[in-house]
């Protein structure tokens, strides 16, 4: 792994990691073992799709925008995310299902 690391201009801990986090292994197909480009590829496209959380939520992405642009940090803009807009939400959500659920009538 040295020599890889050192022909490609990185650590060797670089290498490492890519190795063991894109290890392939199937059980129904015993000899395709090891590490794959393509699979390694696919996983990394798939990876980065899934961590796109702000895509679906306009309004979050535009108050992180204002945010960050105020100055504020990586990890203050996760703790507001994570404490206080989806909380928030999901409070909110379960108010109107309480809500929803008093109009019920039972037979």
């Amino acid at each position: 792994m040295d020599v890889i690391a050192e022909r490609l201009g990185l650590d060797g801990s670089t290498i490492f990691r890519e190795l063991r986090r894109n290890h392939f292994k199937d059980a129904g197909m015993s000899k395709a073992v090891g590490y794959f480009g393509v699979v390694a590829s696919m996983e990394a496209t798939s990876r980065r799709q899934k961590e796109r959380i702000l895509m679906p939520h306009q309004e979050l992405r535009e108050l992180i925008s204002e945010r960050i642009e105020d100055g504020w940090t990586p990890e203050q803009n996760y703790s507001f995310i994570t404490k206080a807009y989806f909380y928030d939400r999901h409070r909110a959500q379960l108010n109107e299902r309480q809500a929803g659920k008093g109009n019920r009538t039972h037979v």
